[in-house]
């Protein structure tokens, strides 16, 4: 029941002997008439209240005779009485309210939202990613599906091994270097682009394409001498850049 002199709304429980509890009452700004149905399709039934500010109050059933507390509607019209009813066919509960100063009636179409989270996702690789969420629809709800969102994926972090065989070498030897980049996956991408070796800080000839996680130079033109051999390797979308410490390569003639 609704009492516009003390802008409440009472609720008193029923003891199934035609008795009732005593009443608890929710705060209501005027209220004039209130009406009993299932607005938000949780089963459970919510109360809706007409108010002489133009406005509705909805408050919403939690299932145990307890309401929360009231959520208005503006209708900007002199509310008296109320509706509620499945007007337009579509399974939701729509209200239709009386308007005192304006001598029609105010109709408002009942809507239901629900929302899915998949929380924890991990976006793979970098660079952007459209990311849609899909309704399946149901009896009541039609198939839908959402604009798309732009999500930023973090790249995984490499790190780079450099190994040289043999060392030492001889003069005029095949040297092979070779740089291999950890992890050889994440989330289903491999890493590409290029290492490149160098020789005291120049590098020796191109940038050599990473293949399996590897890369691969074989140089026989090395002088004698110690080299300064180190590796660096570009990243790309997916992976970071890495670089590989230095390693020294020793050609000597044999004793």
């Amino acid at each position: 029941m609704c009492n516009s002199e003390s802008s409440g709304v009472s609720v008193l429980l029923g003891l199934g002997d035609g008795t009732f509890k005593a009443k608890v009452d929710y705060a209501a700004p005027s209220p004039w008439r209130v009406a009993v149905a299932d607005v938000n399709g949780d089963r459970i039934p919510d109360v809706v209240a007409t108010s002489q500010a133009g406005a509705v109050e909805l408050f919403q059933g939690v299932g145990d005779g307890t309401l929360l507390a009231a959520v208005s509607t503006i209708t900007s019209a002199s509310n008296y009485l109320l509706a509620l009813a499945d007007l337009n066919g579509d399974g939701v509960v729509d209200l239709a309210v009386s308007n005192l100063s304006g001598s029609n009636v105010v109709v408002s179409l009942g809507s239901i939202s629900a929302s899915a989270s998949l929380p924890a996702v991990s976006i793979p690789g970098g660079g952007s990613h459209n990311v849609v969420a899909s309704y399946a629809g149901d009896a009541n709800s039609a198939v839908s599906v959402s604009p798309a969102i732009t999500l930023t994926g973090s790249q995984a972090s490499t790190s780079l091994a450099l190994s040289i065989s043999p060392d030492p070498a001889s003069p005029g030897q095949l040297v092979s270097l070779t740089a291999t980049v950890t992890p050889s996956s994440s989330a289903g991408h491999t890493p590409s682009g290029t290492v490149i070796f160098s020789d005291g800080g120049v590098a020796i000839g191109s940038a050599v394409a990473l293949t399996n996680g590897h890369a691969v130079l074989s140089k026989s033109d090395l002088a004698s001498g110690d080299h300064d051999i180190t590796a660096d390797y570009s990243g790309d979308e997916n992976f970071t850049a890495s670089s590989a410490a230095a390693d020294i390569l020793t050609v000597s003639a044999p004793d």
